[in-house]
Formats: C-alpha cells, structure tokens, sequence
C-alpha cells in the first residue's frame, strides 16, 4: 500500500533524523 499524504508528513520528519541526506 502507498504511504497516505499524513503518513509522508510523518515520514519526512522522521527519515531525516535517520538519513539527513536526504534532506
């Protein structure tokens, strides 16, 4: 299942604390 508008917000706060390159 795709990731839903609210769950990518969630995620790009999230992944960047992870992988800040990709920021």
């Amino acid at each position: 299942p795709k990731p839903t508008l609210k769950q990518r917000k969630v995620i790009i706060e999230i992944l960047p604390r992870h992988c800040p390159r990709r920021l």
